[in-house]
Parts: C-alpha cells; sequence; structure tokens
C-alpha cells in the first residue's frame, strides 16, 4: 500500500498539470497563496510564483501604477508586467481587467504595458498567451520593440511556425 501511494504521487509529478494562480487588485494580498480564495494583488508577484506552463487569471480592474502597484524593471527595461517564463495570463472577464502604464506621479509620462523577456523561448507547445485584457495609456519605446507588448532581446524575435 505505501509503494502504491508513493509510485501513484512519483507519477502525478512527471506529469505535472498546469496550475492557476489567480490575481484580484480589490481583495488580493501579494502575501496570499494566490487561489480562487487567497488570491494575490499584482500580476507581477503571480507572474514570479508561477511555473512553466501555469495560468494565471486577473479579475475585473485597472492593474497600474494608480493600484499601487511598481512598474517592473529588468535590464532597463520599465514596463508593468515582466514575462519571464512561458505562462498563460488572462483576464477572468474578457476587457474586464486593464493594464495601464499611465505613471501616477507623471501624467504625460506612461511605459510598456507588457515585455516578454528575451530569454523566454517561446514554441507551439510552450507559448506565451495574452488573453482578454484592455491595454492603455502605453509610451512608445523605441530603443526596443513595441510599446504596448515589447520584446527585450536584441535583433528581431523568431517565432515558432504554427504549421
Amino acid at each position: 500500500m505505501k509503494f502504491s501511494t508513493m509510485m501513484a504521487v512519483a507519477l502525478a509529478s512527471v506529469g505535472a498539470v498546469a496550475d492557476t494562480l489567480y490575481v484580484n487588485n480589490v481583495t488580493g494580498n501579494d502575501g496570499n497563496a494566490g487561489t480562487a480564495d487567497l488570491p494575490l494583488k499584482t500580476i507581477q508577484v503571480a507572474i514570479s510564483a508561477a511555473h512553466p506552463g501555469d495560468v494565471i487569471s486577473v479579475a475585473p480592474g485597472i492593474y497600474g501604477d494608480e493600484q499601487g502597484s511598481t512598474p517592473a524593471s529588468t535590464a532597463g527595461q520599465t514596463c508593468r508586467v515582466w514575462i519571464d517564463r512561458s505562462i498563460t495570463l488572462k483576464s477572468e472577464v474578457k476587457g474586464g481587467a486593464v493594464i495601464t502604464g499611465r505613471l501616477a506621479d507623471d501624467p504625460q509620462g506612461a511605459v510598456t504595458a507588457i515585455r516578454i523577456a528575451d530569454s523566454v523561448a517561446t514554441t507551439k507547445e510552450s507559448p506565451v498567451v495574452v488573453e482578454g485584457f484592455v491595454i492603455r495609456d502605453c509610451g512608445t519605446d523605441t530603443a526596443n520593440a513595441g510599446g504596448v507588448i515589447g520584446w527585450s532581446g536584441t535583433g528581431v524575435p523568431s517565432f515558432a511556425d504554427e504549421k
């Protein structure tokens, strides 16, 4: 009996199923577990807790500086959301979650909404998916690709053939 239980646990960990982490900037707390009952407050903390293949489900609301979240900054790239692994980031309600690039301390300034790290190798089997968000008030980023969704690598990003 003990051997069967240990074997089942070992087999379950080999075929790991994607987890879902929940974010709610009103009821969440970044010290929570990220469950539906105990959501996280910020998208960035959820991404940091996620494993490749996980889903991050974001409740309706405005996610950005005015909500008290700090822009992520990696290698000089300032943005709202820094994606450094293959995950699915989705709004619970299509159009209900808004990522804004507007800076509260500089109403004329803005940052990139979402930036994907050059270290993320996306393929058909391991994609980065962003679904159902409204993205607004973003800055333009002429030094790197994109003002709304940017890629921080050098040169031109390559995309896997979907055929």
